[in-house]
C-alpha cells in the first residue's frame, strides 16, 4: 500500500516528522488533493516536476526542508493556488516567470533561499496576492514597477537581498499595503513622497541602504504608522512630526540635524526611540519623560551639550539607555539607577560630572551593563552599584574617582567586564577578586593602587585580558597566573614588581601582548 493510491484524498498533511528523504515522485499521482503540507521535514533533493499535476491545490507548503535546485517552473500549472510556501529551504535559480500566471495565489513565501536573479514583472498578474515574502536570497535588479498594480498587496518584504536602483513611487500605490520591508539592500535615491498618503502602513523598514534626501513633513499623516525604521543611510535634515500610533522609530546613523521635536511626547505608544550617531543638538526634550511605554532611548552620538533631564528617571518601562558621546554635560540623575527594567546604561564620553549617585531606592537588580567611562566623575565609587547583583560589564574608567574598590564590588559574581582604569584610585587590591570567577576582561590601571598582587587572580580562569599598568604594586608576579590559559593580554608594566616572570608563564600559550616594561623584573623571559 502506498499512500499516493488514495486517489481520492483532498488533504494530506505529514509535517514535522523527520523524514530526511526525497519528496516522491508518485506524489503527483493525488490530483485530487486540495491541500498538501510537508513541511518542517528535513526533506532533501529537488523538488519533483509532478507536483505540478496537483492542479486542484489550494495549498502547497513544502517550507523548512533542505529541498535543493530551482523552483519548478510546473508549479505555474495549479491554477488553483491560493498559498505557496517554500521558505527555509536551499533552493537556487530564480523566480519562475511563468509564475505570474498563478492568479489566484494570495500568499507567497520563499524567503531564506538562495534564489538570484531579477523579481519578475510578469507578478503583475497575480491581482489577489496579499504576502509576497522573500527575504534572505540573492536577488538582483531593482523593484518592478508593476508592484503598484497589485492591488491586494499587504506585506512586500524583500529584504537582506542585493536589490538596487530608487524605490519607484509606484510600489506605494497599493491602498491595502501595511508592511514595507526592503532592509539591507543597496537602494538609491530619496524616499518616494507618495508614502506618505498611504494611511494603511503600519510598517516602513528601509534601514541599511544608501537613501538620501529628507523626511517629508507628511510623515506624520501616516495616522497607522508603528514602526519607521530608517536607520543606516545618509538621509538628512529637520526630524518632523511623526505619527501618533508610532511604537518604534529607528533613525540612527544619519545625517539628521537640529533639535528632536518636542512633539515626540505625543507618541505616547513608542516604546523604541533610536536617534543615535547623527548630529542633532540644542537639548534633549523633556517631553520625552511623558513616553511611559518607552522600552529603549538611545540618542547616543550627538551634539547636544546640555544638561540631563532629571524627568528621564520617570520611564519605568525603560530597559536600555545610551546618551553616551553626546557632549553632555551636569551631573547624573540618581533616578536613574532605580529603574526597577533597566539592563542596559551607558552615560560614557561625555562630560558628566560630580559624583555617582546614591539611588534613593535599591540599585536596579536586572542591571546587566553599566558605562560611565570617559566623563569627569569625582568621588569614591558607591557601595550600592553592587545592588545590581546580574551586573555583566562595569565601565568606570577615564574618570577623576578616588578612595578603594568598595568590597560589596566582589558579591556580583556575574561580572565578566571590569574596567576601572585611568581613575585616581589607591589601596590595596583585596583577595576576593577571586571570587569573580567569570571575569573575562579585568583593567584597573592606570591608577594607585599598591601592595602586592593577589595570587587569587590566578583562580580567574576565564579571564582573557588583564591590564594593571601604571600603579604602585611591589613585590613579585604570582606563580598561580600560569593558570589563566585563555590569557591573551598581559600588561604589568609602570609598577613596583620585582624578582623574575614565572616560568609558569610560558604555558599560557594563547599570549599575544605582554608588557612587562618599567618594573623592578629581572632575569630571562620564559
Amino acid at each position: 500500500f502506498q499512500i499516493s493510491e488514495l486517489t481520492a484524498l483532498t488533504s494530506l498533511n505529514y509535517s514535522a516528522n523527520f523524514l530526511n528523504e526525497s519528496l516522491p515522485t508518485q506524489i503527483g499521482l493525488m490530483t485530487t488533493l486540495l491541500e498538501f503540507s510537508a513541511f518542517f521535514n528535513f526533506q532533501i533533493g529537488e523538488i519533483p516536476t509532478e507536483i505540478g499535476n496537483l492542479v486542484n491545490l489550494t495549498t502547497l507548503r513544502l517550507d523548512e526542508n533542505v529541498f535543493t535546485g530551482a523552483i519548478p517552473t510546473e508549479l505555474a500549472n495549479i491554477f488553483a493556488l491560493e498559498r505557496l510556501y517554500l521558505n527555509n529551504n536551499a533552493l537556487n535559480g530564480t523566480i519562475p516567470n511563468m509564475l505570474g500566471d498563478l492568479n489566484n495565489l494570495q500568499e507567497f513565501y520563499f524567503n531564506n533561499n538562495e534564489l538570484a536573479g531579477k523579481i519578475p514583472s510578469q507578478l503583475e498578474r497575480m491581482s489577489n496576492l496579499t504576502d509576497f515574502v522573500g527575504f534572505l536570497n540573492f536577488l538582483t535588479g531593482s523593484i518592478p514597477e508593476v508592484f503598484g498594480s497589485l492591488s491586494s498587496l499587504q506585506r512586500l518584504d524583500v529584504s537582506d537581498n542585493f536589490l538596487a536602483g530608487t524605490l519607484p513611487a509606484a510600489i506605494f500605490s497599493s491602498e491595502t499595503l501595511q508592511e514595507l520591508d526592503l532592509a539591507r539592500n543597496t537602494f538609491l535615491g530619496g524616499i518616494p513622497l507618495v508614502v506618505i498618503n498611504q494611511s494603511s502602513l503600519e510598517i516602513i523598514d528601509l534601514q541599511e541602504n544608501q537613501l538620501t534626501g529628507t523626511l517629508s513633513e507628511a510623515v506624520g499623516s501616516l495616522t497607522a504608522l508603528k514602526s519607521l525604521l530608517l536607520n543606516n543611510n545618509f538621509l538628512s535634515g529637520i526630524v518632523p512630526a511623526v505619527p501618533a500610533a508610532l511604537e518604534q522609530l529607528h533613525l540612527g546613523t544619519n545625517f539628521f540635524f537640529g533639535a528632536i521635536p518636542s512633539e515626540i511626547g505625543s507618541t505616547t505608544g513608542l516604546k523604541q526611540l533610536r536617534l543615535d550617531a547623527n548630529t542633532f543638538n540644542g537639548t534633549i526634550p523633556v517631553e520625552i519623560s511623558l513616553l511611559g511605554d518607552l522600552e529603549v532611548l538611545n540618542i547616543s552620538g550627538n551634539s547636544f551639550f546640555s544638561g540631563l533631564p532629571s524627568q528621564l528617571g520617570a520611564l519605568s518601562s525603560l530597559r536600555e539607555l545610551d546618551v553616551s558621546a553626546s557632549g553632555l554635560n551636569g551631573t547624573i540623575p540618581a533616578a536613574f539607577f532605580s529603574l526597577s527594567l533597566l539592563e542596559k546604561l551607558s552615560l560614557a564620553d561625555n562630560a558628566l560630572e560630580g559624583t555617582i549617585p546614591t539611588p534613593a531606592r535599591s540599585a536596579s537588580p536586572t542591571l546587566l551593563e553599566m558605562r560611565l567611562n570617559n566623563n569627569k566623575l569625582r568621588g569614591s565609587i558607591p557601595a550600592t552599584i553592587a545592588g545590581s547583583t546580574n551586573l555583566t560589564l562595569l565601565d568606570l574608567s577615564g574618570n577623576e574617582l578616588t578612595g578603594d574598590i568598595p568590597v560589596e564590588i566582589y558579591d556580583v559574581v556575574e561580572l565578566r567586564d571590569l574596567n576601572f582604569g585611568a581613575n585616581l584610585l589607591f589601596g590595596p587590591i583585596p583577595t576576593q577578586f577571586g571570587a569573580l570567577t567569570k571575569l573575562e576582561r579585568l583593567v584597573i590601571g592606570p591608577n594607585f593602587f599598591s601592595g602586592t598582587i593577589p595570587s587569587e587572580i590566578g583562580e580567574l580562569l576565564e579571564l582573557v585580558e588583564f591590564r594593571m599598568p601604571t600603579n604602585f604594586f611591589n613585590g613579585t608576579i604570582p606563580t598561580e597566573f600560569g593558570k589563566l590559559t585563555k590569557l591573551t593580554v598581559l600588561d604589568l608594566s609602570n609598577n613596583l614588581v620585582d624578582g623574575t616572570v614565572p616560568s609558569q608563564l610560558g604555558n599560557i600559550t594563547t599570549l599575544r601582548e605582554v608588557l612587562l616594561g618599567v618594573t623592578g623584573l629581572s632575569g630571562s623571559v620564559p
